[in-house]
């Protein structure tokens, strides 16, 4: 995400907390997609990639649209929608 979206203040958390490095946030996401292949069936993986995609760029839109950028509070209310997608996708498939 912040990759793609600036700070929308220059103080505050997500000011302070910089742009990852590409190759640290690359093996992340390499590590978060290879523990849910592992963890689930591969349709269920996939589609939780596909959701959390999905919820990204909309928490990036409205991001932008409304506060100009991100804050520390468009992380953590990121990190929840995107947890709770998951967590529901896997309820749904039981």
């Amino acid at each position: 995400m912040r990759l793609t979206l600036g700070p929308a203040r220059t103080d505050g958390l997500a000011a302070s907390a910089g742009t990852p490095n590409v190759r640290v946030a690359t093996a992340a996401g390499l590590l978060a997609l290879a523990i849910g292949f592992l963890a689930l069936r591969w349709q269920l993986a996939l589609a939780a990639v596909l959701l959390v995609g999905g919820c990204v760029s909309v928490m990036v839109w409205i991001a932008r649209r409304q506060i100009g950028g991100l804050t520390g509070d468009v992380l953590g209310g990121t990190q929840q929608v995107c947890e709770t997608t998951i967590l529901l996708l896997i309820a749904a498939s039981h």
